[in-house]
């Protein structure tokens, strides 16, 4: 999975776009603006781990810090781009990390049993 990583990566952005999509049916963002939106989320959290990433080989339990700041970064992210509300912001949070844990599991698994 490790050497795949990157594929994992990019292959998981159109199902998280598609996700935010359903949560945001009515707002005037269309499915690729939600890809963009997205993709700049995405790269915004791996600039941040890189930065992290000292502190986290050091400290593990940085990694769970890392966790919780992402999860609140997103929902901010979420709530100021997509929409006035909280709620649908954390949930959309909630259930984007849901399915990209399962992507990361399911078609990981599949890429390295084939590579």
């Amino acid at each position: 999975m490790q050497r795949n990583y990157n594929l994992l990566v990019i292959f998981a952005m159109p199902v998280v776009a598609l996700v935010t999509r359903v949560f945001y049916w009515g707002r005037v963002y269309n499915f690729l603006e939600h890809l963009a939106l997205n993709a700049f989320e995405v790269s915004v959290i791996m600039v941040a781990y890189f930065v992290m990433l000292p502190s986290i080989v050091l400290w593990p339990v940085t990694n769970l810090t890392f966790l919780v700041l992402t999860l609140v970064h997103q929902a901010w992210f979420y709530r100021q781009v997509l929409g006035p509300s909280w709620v649908r912001a954390i949930a959309t949070t909630l259930v984007v990390a849901i399915v990209y844990l399962g992507w990361m599991t399911l078609v990981g698994s599949w890429l390295s049993s084939m590579f």
